[in-house]
């Protein structure tokens, strides 16, 4: 059986998300890190800014937090992946031109890139609080990760076929992602009445 070109994706995509992770790390030594270090920080600062602010009305701080980690993590792993492919297109126009190289393949890669990071940030600050809390049975953690993944992967196709379009598109979806993030709604029950 030939091999199709959904299957012959895989290892060009696999390569291309390495190699741009590998490239990542070159400057700073850090590099994917650095978005670790900014979620703990953003925890810091925000939680114990709004936190103090709505002390009164929380129900629970500590379940604001682990929300608010929750929340943070999630929402840097989407907007790393569909920022990054709102401008994959126009980034790697001069190689589709002399390349036999599929969008699917570039989509792919991107999304690819991002889940070692989303993987370490989980590992850091989520895995740490289900084993100690026990709140999630595993199936429904499984079910939540695999329609997070879905949810990620066809935003970020469709932000690249936008940008595909739109060359400037990058910076507006930016700047949506970033105003959405300060929309997304703190969950009622944790209020207090």
């Amino acid at each position: 059986m030939p091999p199709t070109e959904n299957t012959r994706n895989w290892p060009l995509a696999l390569l291309l998300s390495r190699l741009a992770l590998t490239r990542a790390f070159r400057p700073s030594g850090l590099g994917p890190l650095w978005n670790t270090i900014g979620i703990a920080f953003a925890v810091a600062s925000v939680g114990l800014l709004f936190g103090t602010i709505l002390r009164r009305q929380l129900v629970s701080f500590d379940a604001y937090i682990r929300q608010l980690t929750a929340g943070l993590v999630l929402w840097a792993f989407l907007s790393a992946v569909v920022g990054e492919s709102s401008i994959a297109f126009a980034r790697w126009m001069p190689i589709l031109r002399h390349s036999s190289i599929s969008l699917s393949t570039i989509a792919l890669s991107v999304f690819l890139r991002h889940l070692p990071v989303l993987a370490l940030n989980m590992g850091f600050f989520l895995l740490p609080q289900y084993l100690l809390l026990g709140q999630l049975s595993a199936a429904l953690q499984l079910a939540a990760s695999i329609l997070l993944l879905a949810n990620v992967a066809w935003l970020g196709t469709a932000a690249m076929v936008l940008g595909a379009r739109f060359r400037d598109i990058g910076q507006l979806i930016a700047n949506l992602l970033q105003v959405t993030f300060l929309l997304t709604p703190i969950r009622e029950d944790d209020l207090a009445d």
